[in-house]
Formats: C-alpha cells, sequence, structure tokens
C-alpha cells in the first residue's frame, strides 16, 4: 500500500473524489443493470468512472479494448446522472515485487474514453443480447456465448473476435 501512495502522490493532488463505492442501477435496452463503481473522479477537468482491478498477468491489459464492463459502466454512470467522459482503468499488477525493482512496475493507470456511439454499440451488443439470451433459457435453448477473459490467449479465433468488438482507438479523417 505505501508503494502505492507512494507512486500516485502527485495525482492524488490533481483528483477530486466526486463519490467512492457506489452502487448504480439502471434500465439499458429493456435490461436491469446493476453495478458498484469503486470511484468517480475529476482529474483536468473531466470525470472518470474509477475501476480498480488486481491482476496477476499482464495479458489483462490486452482485453481492456474489449472489456464490455468498462463500456457499460460508462452507460450506467451516465443513466444515473453522472457526466462522465469515460472509464480509469487503475491496474495492481499482483507478482512478487523485490527491491530495487521501481515500484511503477506494480501498476497501470489506463484513461479509457468511450464516446456515445460506443456505448450505443456496447449497449446493443451486450445488453440486447442479454434480454434474447434470459428468454432463450426460459425457453430451454442452450448455447455457449462469449466470454472474455485470461483464456483469450490461447483462442485460435482470438484476433478476429476482439476485432469484431473492440474500439479502435484510430480515426480515419477525410
Amino acid at each position: 500500500m505505501d508503494r502505492y501512495t507512494d507512486h500516485y502522490a502527485a495525482l492524488r493532488d490533481e483528483t477530486t473524489v466526486i463519490a467512492q463505492e457506489v452502487e448504480l442501477e439502471a434500465d439499458l435496452a429493456g435490461v436491469g443493470v446493476v453495478g458498484r463503481l469503486d470511484g468517480i473522479f475529476e482529474i483536468g477537468g473531466m470525470k472518470w468512472v474509477v475501476e480498480r482491478k488486481t491482476y496477476s498477468s499482464r495479458d489483462r491489459l490486452s482485453l481492456l479494448t474489449v472489456d464490455p464492463q468498462i463500456t457499460l459502466y460508462t452507460a450506467l454512470a451516465q443513466a444515473n446522472g453522472y457526466s462522465v467522459d469515460g472509464v480509469l482503468w487503475d491496474g495492481i499488477y499482483t507478482y512478487q515485487w523485490k527491491s530495487p525493482r521501481p515500484p511503477a512496475e506494480s501498476f497501470d493507470l489506463v484513461y479509457l474514453d468511450r464516446t456515445q456511439e460506443q456505448i450505443t454499440l456496447a449497449v446493443e451488443h451486450w445488453l440486447r443480447p442479454i434480454a434474447e439470451r434470459r428468454k432463450q433459457l426460459v425457453l430451454g435453448y442452450e448455447e455457449p456465448i462469449r466470454n472474455f477473459g485470461w483464456q483469450c490467449k490461447t483462442c485460435p479465433a482470438r484476433q478476429a473476435c476482439h476485432d469484431s468488438v473492440s474500439f479502435d482507438d484510430s480515426q480515419v479523417l477525410d
């Protein structure tokens, strides 16, 4: 904990905590969504949902562009009246730390902005299918559904699957 507080000391001075451990719920696309946000911070005039995660493999970082929780938490906060610009993903890398390794190796702070278009796509691609899945399960229909996680690393369809749902940061200008 000392390494964490030392590492983020400068950022702490620039941060306004708007809320912590916020339980929210909303109806998004006909699906009741409940979530617990680790916090909502304002940094540099922008507001961020804080999602704090521990992880034991750096491979976790490659899932940030396809992680639906990140985008849906943005939508959930907005549906509850919080004007947020995106998610601040606060990653704490859990490994056996030994001096003289720099403390910065233990932390990843990633700002993930989401446009309204991306939020709409996440609702369409994730929440609407959940509502349909609920109907199918009631009718006894069972079929596997996508689940992103550590097992993606060895999946032969990983690249095509991730490309179909990720939010590319690059933009083409005319």
